[in-house]
C-alpha cells in the first residue's frame, strides 16, 4: 500500500505538474500566432532594410564582404539575445515548448536548451549553409545587378508561403504525420500495455490486504518484491518506447487559419509593389529615377555646366574623336555595365563624356 501511494504521488509530480507548467509557460495558441506574425513582420522590415543598405554598399564593396561582415554583426547579438533567452526559462518554454527548462529535454541524454538531436544536425546544416549564408549572399549579388529591390525582397516574403504551402502536400500526401498524432503500432501497444499493468497494481494492492498472516509474510513480501520490480522495469521500458517513439518520428505542423490570413496579405502586399513598380527594364527605371531629381541640382554650378555642355552638344551633333588617350578610356568606360553603377555616377559620366566631346570639338 504505500509503494502503491508513493508510485501515485510521484507520477502525478513527475508528469501532471510538468505538463501544467508546460502549458503556462508555453502560452496559449492566439498568443503564438499573433507573435509569429510579428516576427514575421520584422522578418520581412529587415530584409527590405538589408536589401536598400547593400544598395550603396555594392557600388564600393563586392557581395561576399557584404554578406560576410553582416553576419559576423548578425551572429554576435544572437549569441547575446539566445544567452538572455536561455537564462529566462518562461522565455525559453515560450519560444521552445520541446526543450525543457531543469537541465533534461525529456530523455536520459540531458543538456536541455541547448541540446541538439543528432538527426537534427543535416537539417541545421542546410539551413545556416543553403537558406541562410548562400541565400542571402545570391539577395546581395542580385541586389548589387537589379535597379528596383521589389523581385529582391519578393524573395524573403514568398519564403513562409513556399513553405507553409509544401508543408500541406507533404501532409496531404502522406509523406510526414502530423505531430501530435500517435500512429505508430508499436507505441499504441506500450500504451495500453502500460494502463493495464497500473490496473493490475491496483488489484494487487487491493488483494494483498486480506493475505491469511499465518503465511510465511517473509516470503510473501520476496515474491511481492520482486514482481513489483519485475513491472516497474516493465513499465520503464514502454514509457521510454513512448518516449522514443515521439521524439525521434519525424512530424510537420500543419498550417492554420492565421497562415492563410498572411499569405492573402502577402500577396496583397506584393500586388500593390508590383503595380506602382516604373515600367520598362532597369535602365529605364534608373532613368525616370535620374530624371526626378534633377530639378534638386539646378541650383548647382557644376551641374548647371553639364547641362549647358549638354544642350551645345544636342545642336552640334556628336563627332568622331581623334585622340588616342580618350579613346582608350573610352573603351574603359564602355566595358563597365551600366547595372554596375549607381544612378549618380551613370549621370555623372554621361556627362563627363559629353564635356569632353564638346572640349574636343573647341579645339578642333
Amino acid at each position: 500500500g504505500k509503494r502503491g501511494e508513493e508510485d501515485d504521488g510521484g507520477g502525478g509530480g513527475e508528469y501532471g505538474s510538468d505538463t501544467k507548467s508546460e502549458e503556462e509557460g508555453g502560452g496559449s495558441g492566439w498568443m503564438k500566432d499573433v507573435a509569429g506574425q510579428a516576427c514575421f513582420f520584422i522578418n520581412c522590415l529587415g530584409s527590405a532594410i538589408y536589401v536598400l543598405a547593400c544598395k550603396n554598399l555594392t557600388n564600393s564593396y563586392n557581395s561576399l564582404s557584404i554578406t560576410a561582415w553582416s553576419y559576423t554583426i548578425a551572429a554576435f547579438f544572437m549569441t547575446i539575445f539566445a544567452l538572455g533567452c536561455a537564462m529566462s526559462s518562461t522565455i525559453t518554454t515560450f519560444l521552445c515548448p520541446d526543450c525543457a527548462v531543469n537541465g533534461t529535454n525529456g530523455n536520459s541524454s540531458g543538456g536541455g536548451v541547448w541540446y541538439i538531436p543528432s538527426s537534427a544536425i543535416p537539417a541545421l546544416a542546410f539551413f545556416i549553409i543553403g537558406q541562410s549564408s548562400i541565400a542571402y549572399g545570391l539577395v546581395t549579388w542580385a541586389t548589387k545587378r537589379i535597379v528596383t529591390g521589389t523581385l529582391v525582397t519578393g524573395y524573403t516574403v514568398l519564403q513562409p508561403v513556399t513553405s507553409a504551402a509544401l508543408t500541406e502536400t507533404l501532409l496531404i500526401t502522406g509523406a510526414y504525420a502530423a505531430c501530435g498524432a500517435i500512429s505508430n503500432k508499436e507505441t499504441e501497444h506500450g500504451m495500453r500495455r502500460l494502463i493495464t499493468s497500473k490496473l493490475l497494481d491496483g488489484m494487487f494492492m487491493e488483494n494483498n490486504e486480506s493475505i491469511n498472516h499465518d503465511f510465511d509474510l517473509r516470503r510473501v513480501e520476496e515474491e511481492e518484491e520482486y514482481e513489483w520490480n519485475e513491472k516497474q522495469q516493465q513499465q520503464q521500458h514502454d514509457m521510454d518506447v513512448i518516449t522514443s517513439n515521439n521524439e525521434n518520428s519525424a512530424c510537420l505542423v500543419s498550417p492554420n487559419i492565421s497562415t492563410l490570413i498572411a499569405a492573402l496579405a502577402v500577396f496583397a502586399g506584393l500586388f500593390i509593389i508590383v503595380r506602382t513598380e516604373p515600367k520598362g527594364d532597369g535602365y529605364e527605371a534608373a532613368t525616370t529615377i535620374i530624371s526626378s531629381s534633377d530639378d534638386d541640382d539646378e541650383n548647382d554650378p557644376t551641374t548647371a555646366k553639364y547641362h549647358d555642355e549638354e544642350e551645345v552638344f544636342n545642336n552640334e551633333g556628336s563627332h568622331d574623336l581623334h585622340d588616342g588617350n580618350y579613346e582608350e578610356e573610352e573603351e574603359e568606360e564602355e566595358d563597365l555595365s551600366l547595372l554596375e553603377l549607381s544612378e549618380h555616377q551613370k549621370y555623372r559620366l554621361d556627362s563627363l563624356e559629353r564635356l569632353r566631346s564638346s572640349e574636343l570639338d573647341d579645339e578642333t
